[in-house]
């Protein structure tokens, strides 16, 4: 094989319940995680002549990608290779969808796509577990993206938990984009109030029983258990003026700004 194209897919955090702040500096939390395949980010993989690690990027954001050095997609190629032991001969595309920093995961599921698919274009020399390995180095978020399904992550986030269902279609989601400003996922959590947060523990393990024993995709009454401690951090939106309007409410897909609806079906 000498070339490969896969999609890497955006997150949804369902529930986020960020419950302390580990002495390495990391948080620990316990999320309800969904992946969203209707927004993707597009990848390439084609082995090259030329030596070396060609990464070539276009699409949203595009610009601010690739003046950044180290870059998730060039970290994960380049821990691959010297895992692998292969001398690095690889040019990579990828046309972003996703947007940057808004809490969708997309520059952890580039990282894993990249995983995947070079081990893939090798004849996979790297087994599962040196994967998951490599996963957890490069960020918390990054194992959920090697087996992108509706699972719940835990300790730091790389605890990765499948949810078998009875069930196996994904809910719809619909994205709400805002103008709001943009911050790092790193600079969210040092702006969190701790008191505040990890109080809807509860409400996780109902929505956790309710997916894993319910016919339905999805019930109505399910969204009243989404929640996101990263909330604090966002001004809560003015209801419509005109009471014709029924405004509905949208959830943080992270650590924002993007935010989600899920429409319910049975």
């Amino acid at each position: 094989m000498k070339q490969l194209q896969i999609q890497s897919p955006a997150k949804l955090n369902l529930t986020l319940d960020i419950l302390e702040k580990g002495k390495n500096g990391y948080h620990r939390v316990r999320s309800i995680m969904m992946p969203d395949w209707d927004l993707v980010d597009e990848m390439a993989f084609t082995k090259a002549k030329k030596h070396g690690i060609h990464l070539a990027v276009k699409g949203v954001g595009a610009h601010i990608f690739r003046q950044e050095n180290k870059n998730l997609v060039m970290l994960a190629a380049q821990a691959f290779f010297s895992t692998a032991h292969i001398t690095p001969a690889i040019a990579i595309e990828l046309h972003k969808h996703i947007p940057l920093a808004s809490g969708l995961g997309g520059g952890s599921s580039n990282a894993a796509t990249t995983l995947l698919g070079l081990n893939r274009l090798y004849s996979s020399p790297l087994s599962q577990k040196q994967l998951l390995a490599l996963a957890k180095a490069l960020g918390t978020d990054v194992p959920f993206f090697l087996d992108p399904q509706l699972a719940l992550a835990t300790h730091f986030g790389e605890k990765i938990t499948p949810i078998k269902r009875l069930v196996k279609k994904l809910p719809t989601a619909t994205l709400h984009f805002s103008k709001i400003k943009k911050h790092s996922t790193k600079n969210q959590y040092a702006r969190l109030d701790l008191s505040l947060c990890g109080n809807k523990k509860s409400q996780t393990a109902l929505l956790l029983r309710h997916l894993k024993t319910s016919p339905k995709i999805w019930d109505a009454s399910w969204n009243a258990l989404l929640h996101n401690d990263f909330e604090q951090l966002f001004k809560k939106a003015k209801s419509p003026a005109s009471k014709k309007q029924t405004s509905k409410i949208t959830y943080l897909t992270g650590s924002g700004p993007a935010r989600f609806t899920i429409r319910s079906t049975v």
